[in-house]
């Protein structure tokens, strides 16, 4: 109900803003939908000068995810400085587009405005020197990309500051590891445990599917839908903070899906070139009956 009434306020401020702004709703994929009830995001978008739209993007709650700008009606093109935002109305990225890809130095914060990463774009291919940090500021990689792969050596850090790993790269290939520990002392050349976030994000997707109980009184009425939550898993593999990014519209669905993730934590420690690292997840559940 909610959405259908942000949904109405925002069509009639669209038209009596302009009447040819144009008004769009998207799935969590960014793929085009009719239905309301399908929405995670939509958009409202209008021509502030010949050739120019100017388009902004928002969240299903009405708090806004994107405020840029395209050079034609069928807003294929970003073009100039781009701002994305945090469901929580902090700046997530800020940069420029030419012809729909990034270029010059790109800059993305944490949901409370801290400074993530920073770096240099050509042609939309991460390019140059770019430098990663901590929540607290303190740097946890440095190292160069050409043409969107890693090259030469790249350093990692401990939040203490010592290194904790240099690798060796080239064309996003790695040639050499060598690992630190908090002493600064060498103790493995080889590949010590370390995890990507899509690998993360699977073998949670995969717990939860093994733990996730189909509502009864739904599945009587034969219906499905799917919950997005959003959480914090800590180094130790502890989940905590579990919350629904996006309504299924069933409070059945949305309680099993925070139980379900709560519950779908694992013991091993999460380390990202010898570090310990704590991650902000945000994930998709489906319940389907097919």
């Amino acid at each position: 109900m909610k959405k259908l009434l942000l949904l109405t306020f925002i069509l009639i401020f669209s038209f009596l803003k302009a009447q040819d702004t144009i008004t769009e709703l998207y799935d969590s994929k960014w793929e085009k939908v009719k239905n309301p009830k399908d929405m995670v995001y939509f958009r409202t978008a209008y021509p502030i000068e010949k050739g120019k739209w100017k388009a902004i993007d928002f969240y299903h709650t009405g708090s806004v995810q994107m405020i840029g700008f395209y050079n034609t009606r069928e807003m294929k093109d970003l073009q100039g400085l781009i701002r994305y935002y945090h469901s929580n109305g902090v700046l997530s990225s800020k940069g420029v587009y030419k012809n729909d890809k990034r270029i010059g130095t790109w800059f993305c914060y944490d949901k409370e405005g801290k400074l993530i990463w920073k770096g240099k774009y050509e042609n939309g291919e991460r390019s140059g020197n770019w430098e990663f940090y901590y929540p607290s500021g303190k740097l946890w990689g440095k190292g160069e990309y050409s043409k969107g792969k890693e090259e030469n050596n790249w350093e990692y850090f401990h939040e203490t500051g010592e290194r904790s790993a240099t690798i060796l790269f080239k064309e996003g290939k790695e040639i050499k590891e060598e690992y630190f520990n908090k002493e600064g002392n060498l103790v493995s050349k080889k590949r010590a445990h370390t995890v990507k976030e899509d690998e993360i994000k699977n073998k949670i997707k995969r717990n939860v599917f093994n733990k996730l109980q189909y509502p009864p009184s739904l599945v009587a009425n034969r219906i499905e839908g799917v919950v997005i939550v959003n959480f914090k898993l800590n180094s130790s593999g502890k989940i905590s903070g579990a919350k629904i990014f996006r309504s299924s519209g069933y409070k059945d669905f949305n309680e099993e899906a925070l139980r379900a993730v709560e519950k779908s934590g694992f013991s091993k420690e999460i380390k990202i070139r010898n570090r310990l690292m704590d991650m902000d997840l945000t994930i998709p559940i489906k319940f389907s009956l097919n």
